[in-house]
């Protein structure tokens, strides 16, 4: 795939995610009724809290709640960057587990109403905007043809 077609869809997908992520925070916002979402999106942000919180936090929820918005956004994150020919095109560059956990957690302390789903998509959409610049300028090295080593993983391997 071309450079200047993956940064097409990158930008492509980048739009749609924002404007999924304001309809459906705009919905919550209005009290309208919740869009079906099954499985652990469908937790409420207060519960996604409640399974974190420092006073009595409970590890088996947590541990699914995180580990859905992970594989939520790492499917998000593969699907938005098919044809990517290094990490450094990906949205998930330069971050980390810790990173995608604080952004769920600000964004439910700030909603509790909304549910996890919602809270994944936007943190998704915001990781993808950060990251356009640098995405747009891989691709451009790589339609250059200036190859260079990968400079990000997102968990460092051990």
């Amino acid at each position: 795939m071309r450079a200047a077609t993956m940064g097409a869809r990158i930008i492509r997908n980048l739009s749609w995610l924002i404007i999924i992520a304001i309809f459906v925070a705009g919905s919550a916002a209005k009290g309208e009724e919740r869009l079906p979402f099954l499985g652990a999106g469908a937790t409420t942000c207060q519960g996604w809290i409640n399974a974190r919180s420092d006073t009595k936090p409970d590890p088996i929820l947590s541990f699914a709640l995180e580990s859905w918005v992970f594989g939520f956004i790492s499917a998000l994150s593969e699907e938005s960057s098919q044809g990517a020919q290094k990490i450094e095109q990906t949205f998930l560059c330069e971050t980390n587990d810790a990173d995608v956990l604080e952004r769920v957690d600000n964004f439910c302390k700030a909603h509790p109403t909304s549910v996890v789903f919602q809270a994944a998509l936007v943190v998704s959409a915001d990781l993808l905007k950060v990251n356009a610049q640098r995405i747009r300028r891989a691709l451009e090295m790589d339609r250059e043809g200036i190859r260079s080593a990968p400079h990000c993983w997102p968990n460092p391997p051990r």
